[in-house]
């Protein structure tokens, strides 16, 4: 979205982003056919979950679980420390391509799928799923390993258009383009 301002007699352009966050309050489960995330250049994706109580919520996504391009997942009030508490499951077989500078918490479940990290993903969690393809760029840590991640939008940008891309069988392959 563009907003543009008559200043002066001249035009003066200012770029909005917007943040579109979808906020979870409640713990326990919550069941989607779908849940796509994504961000653009003019907006940004934030799924914010408030663990205030302590306990945990569980996500279940029948069929397509989406997290794309600059996802965050937010966790209140404690961050990455409640990982643990958030549990993502679909059932979807297609592919699940989750991320490029995406920053997710929690733990991931989709056994029927190929999920492929995308480049400059952060993880703080797990993953189960049939496959798992990493591409280059990508930090993991564990629920319990200690540190942080460096957050949101913070991973530095490499150069080139070249991926490298890592499997769950260790194999490494160029990505397709």
């Amino acid at each position: 979205m563009q907003l543009i301002q008559r200043k002066r007699s001249s035009l003066v352009r200012a770029t909005v982003r917007i943040i579109l966050t979808l906020i979870l309050t409640i713990s326990g489960n919550y069941y989607f056919t779908s849940l796509k995330f994504s961000s653009s250049t003019t907006t940004s994706a934030v799924l914010e979950i408030d663990l205030s109580s302590g306990d945990p919520i569980t996500l279940n996504v029948v069929s397509n679980l989406f997290l794309g391009t600059e996802v965050e997942i937010r966790l209140l009030p404690n961050g990455e420390e409640d990982s643990e508490l958030v549990t993502f499951n679909t059932k979807q077989t297609n592919a699940a391509n989750w991320g490029r500078e995406a920053y997710l918490l929690g733990s991931f479940n989709a056994p029927n799928a190929v999920v492929t990290l995308v480049k400059n993903t952060q993880l703080r969690g797990s993953i189960c799923a049939k496959e798992i393809i990493v591409s280059n760029d990508c930090l993991f840590l564990h629920h319990e390993a200690p540190g942080s991640l460096p957050g949101p939008g913070n991973l530095p940008k490499t150069s080139g258009d070249d991926e490298v891309i890592s499997s769950a069988r260790g194999e490494k392959r160029r990505a397709c383009k």
